[in-house]
């Protein structure tokens, strides 16, 4: 019908992973919704816009799940 339910609410912490050539880790940030892609400044302080089909794969609603995924667990 036209309407759009995003997957979390604004000012939710969204949980990143972050990969670096010698080390990953995860990141935490406070979101922007918009009606399709949310909104973060990341961890250089530059914004990032990120789909809501990206949530489960790199970025994650809680920090449980992405330490999932780094040990292998999420697919």
């Amino acid at each position: 019908n036209g309407v759009i339910v995003p997957p979390c609410k604004v000012g939710t912490r969204v949980y990143e992973i972050v990969e670096m050539p010698k080390h990953t880790f995860i990141s935490e940030f406070p979101i922007v919704v918009e009606p399709y892609q949310i909104i973060y400044k990341n961890i250089m302080g530059a914004t990032s816009c990120i789909p809501f089909d990206a949530i489960g794969k790199t970025v994650f609603l809680t920090k449980e799940d992405a330490e999932q995924k780094l040990k292998g667990g999420v697919e």
